[in-house]
Parts: C-alpha cells; sequence; structure tokens
C-alpha cells in the first residue's frame, strides 16, 4: 500500500509536533508572613524592592524597544533606497514605499510588560530573611502524558 506524500507529510508534521518539548511545568509559591511586627515591617522593604526591580526593567525594556525602532527605520531606508536604486537602473516602476520594508512587528519582544526573573526570586528571598515562609508546588501543566514513569 503506497501512501500520497501529502499525506505522509503532514503526519510526519503531527507526530514532530506532539513530540516537541516534553512536559512543561509551572511553579506556584505560597507565602506566610511572619507573625512580628518588625518582619511585617521589612516584608515592606522587600516588596519596594521588588518593585522598583520590576519597574526599572520595564524601563529598560522600553528603551530597547526604542533603539530597536530606530535600528529597524535605519534599516528598513536603506533597503526601500537599495530597491529604489536598483529599480531606476533597471528602468522599471517603483512599485513599494518605506513601509513595505519596516517591520517593527520585530521590536515587539520589548513590550515592557515581560518583568526579570530574578525580581521575583530576589523577592521570595527576602521575604524568607524577613521570617516569612515560601512553599513551592510545581505542577505539570502540559505534555503530561510524556513524564517518564
Amino acid at each position: 500500500m503506497k501512501l500520497p506524500l501529502k499525506f505522509c507529510l503532514v503526519l510526519a508534521g503531527l507526530l514532530g509536533l506532539s513530540a516537541c518539548g516534553g512536559p512543561r511545568y509551572q511553579t506556584v509559591y505560597d507565602y506566610t508572613p511572619p507573625t512580628d511586627g518588625q518582619g511585617r515591617m521589612c516584608l515592606n522593604q522587600c516588596l519596594d524592592s521588588k518593585t522598583y526591580c520590576e519597574r526599572s526593567g520595564q524601563q529598560v525594556q522600553l528603551e530597547q524597544k526604542k533603539v530597536c525602532l530606530t535600528e529597524e527605520s535605519a534599516r528598513a531606508d536603506a533597503e526601500f533606497h537599495h530597491y529604489m536604486r536598483e529599480m531606476k537602473q533597471a528602468g522599471e516602476k517603483i512599485e513599494k514605499d518605506y513601509y513595505d520594508f519596516y517591520r517593527d512587528y520585530s521590536c515587539n519582544r520589548y513590550d515592557g510588560r515581560r518583568s526579570d526573573p530574578s525580581c521575583e526570586v530576589n523577592y521570595r528571598a527576602c521575604y524568607q530573611n524577613c521570617g516569612g515562609e515560601v512553599r513551592a508546588q510545581t505542577f505539570c501543566v502540559a505534555n503530561c502524558d510524556e513524564i517518564p514513569q
């Protein structure tokens, strides 16, 4: 029995995707604050430090996005001018404009919403140093059937 090539390619792709990446886990943290007033005041400093860390990270990302957009604009401008020279030399009509070369979506990774994981790690350490308790629970959230037994 001979299978059509298109069917085999689709089947191979689906099998490849199903095995892709293995199990994915997510960790959830449960916080129990310290019982004394001094420990709770200490936690306020932890929270302030975490907030500062996150805001600093957001600011860095926004600066990176500005740089990315500036670089993308320069790249698109260079490509557009190269295209115009090529079309003029070939005696062909220019049918594209600058925005056909501008790809600002490549800068979306700097959206200012991703937090630096170190902010959370430092917060948990600070929380514990102030006398609080941090318990971690890890759960499988995807491809759980691939966990070795």
